[in-house]
């Protein structure tokens, strides 16, 4: 669902510490407002939840959204969310409004994305909401027009080629007419005959010359008809006898062949797979063997999710790096090389993929859900799924992969710790699984799904190889 306005805002600004609205809040005001002034608004009304869930659902609303309104006050500037949320408003090209509800400063973080946006200042309500919803209104007209500008712009263009290829397909009808009327008065009446052109007074006639502006139609049936033939004609130049000209027409008609005797080939013995350890740039790491079932066939995937170490072997950037990316101010969730990469996207996956394959030689990629499942439940061997790193138990953060209990297969991490890109897509999201250190144990499930879009680094998302 599209909306006008996405409102980013302290939950300390619209609830009490018992959970109950504050009646006359600033956010309650902003709402109606937006309400009565017949703005639609995407708004968080039950508070802050973790997990890559949630995360997906504030990331897609911001995406949906045409404007953000950022409810500048002492405790937004404090709150890591709203971080997030202005940084993830700027990636996708929103528009950004900052109502700042109290004098107190931007938070240095917010202050980089933001500083020199205009902002409305909440010194005289009846002007100050005024002046927002004047502000609302007149962005949205201008990407209306905008918008229609674009389509006009795109059927204009479409329009003129669709005009240049009926020239074109006129101009070769002409062209085909001009090389017909080359041939004697006696072959050129033999040749129209085998086009089914009907005589008049003894004579084969052409029909008229479709019109430019409303003939394409015809001409481009026409053509099909006639330029298989004639285009042969042509090569053969005013020299072309009659005969070859029967010869041309002829081999316009099917030709039926027999069909070639079926060579029976013998079918390469698949090779069975084994648990590897690849090496790289000093660096190494086991992927385990899984015998399909049939529906899935044989694959090998990481014990382990891709760490820290390994990451920056092949890339040369650290967590923290990948983490200024994003914000400089977002907190770390574990740091070292043999913690799990996170703060990476799809296309840093991508990226990283591309790079270890020609590091290595071989052709590693993401896992599709099927097999990360399939995986995760211990494949044929099947079992139960020991639980990993989640709310309950990661203290916030990550943890050293591996020092968990690994299923049937012998992976680790398969749930918790960090959520694993998948290769399957749905627009531009992609399928994660396994669940977080942020993540509840109903979330860790091998079962569940969540989907995030491809451009968003998380400090709850990183990735396991695969190859086949």
């Amino acid at each position: 669902m599209q909306y006008d306005v996405f409102i980013s805002y302290s939950r300390k600004d619209y609830v009490d510490e018992s959970g109950n609205v504050i009646k006359g809040s600033i956010v309650e005001k902003i709402k109606n407002l937006l309400k009565d002034n017949g703005i639609s608004y995407w708004f968080d009304e039950d508070g802050i939840n973790s997990g890559d869930e949630f995360a997906h659902l504030i990331a897609n609303s911001i995406k949906n959204s045409k404007v953000l309104i950022f409810v500048s006050s002492e405790n937004s500037n404090k709150s890591e969310w709203t971080r997030k949320e202005i940084a993830t408003a700027i990636s996708y090209k929103k528009k950004i409004i900052p109502f700042k509800y109290d004098d107190a400063p931007y938070d240095d973080s917010i202050n980089f994305y933001i500083s020199d946006f205009d902002y409305i200042a909440y010194n005289n309500e009846d002007k100050s909401f005024k002046r927002l919803v004047s502000s609302i209104k007149q962005y949205l007209e201008h990407e209306a027009v905008a918008v229609n500008k674009q389509k006009i712009e795109k059927l204009e263009a479409e329009q003129k080629v669709l005009e240049e290829k009926c020239n074109e397909t006129v101009d070769k009808i002409n062209s085909i007419e001009k090389e017909i009327c080359k041939l004697d008065k006696n072959r050129k009446e033999r040749l129209l005959e085998h086009l089914g052109y009907e005589k008049k007074d003894g004579t084969a006639n052409l029909q008229a010359k479709p019109n430019k502006k409303n003939g394409w139609l015809i001409a481009v049936l026409l053509l099909v008809l006639v330029y298989a033939v004639v285009i042969s004609v042509m090569n053969f130049g005013n020299s072309a006898t009659e005969e070859e000209i029967h010869t041309v027409v002829e081999e316009v008609e099917p030709v039926v062949t027999q069909p070639e005797e079926k060579k029976i080939e013998a079918k390469p013995v698949k090779k069975e797979l084994k648990d590897i350890t690849v090496k790289v740039n000093g660096a190494s790491f086991e992927m385990i063997a899984v015998k399909g079932n049939g529906k899935i066939g044989d694959f090998l995937i990481g014990k382990f999710e891709v760490t820290q170490g390994l990451w920056k072997t092949v890339m040369g950037t650290t967590i923290s790096q990948q983490r200024d990316k994003l914000d400089p101010s977002f907190k770390l969730r574990g740091v070292g090389d043999n913690m799990p990469m996170y703060y990476i996207n799809w296309n840093d996956c991508q990226d990283f993929i591309k790079k270890l394959n020609s590091l290595t030689g071989k052709k590693f990629r993401m896992p599709s859900e099927a097999e990360w499942e399939y995986a995760a439940k211990g494949g044929a061997k099947g079992g139960v799924v020991p639980q990993g790193w989640n709310e309950d138990n990661s203290n916030g953060g990550t943890h050293l992969v591996g020092s968990k209990e690994p299923n049937a297969l012998g992976l680790y991490d398969m749930t918790g710790n960090v959520s694993e890109w998948c290769r399957d897509k749905k627009g531009y999201e992609h399928v994660v699984k396994g669940g977080c250190w942020a993540s509840s144990t109903e979330n860790c499930k091998v079962t569940s799904r969540s989907y995030l879009d491809e451009m968003i680094r998380s400090d709850e998302t990183g990735l396991r190889l695969v190859m086949d």
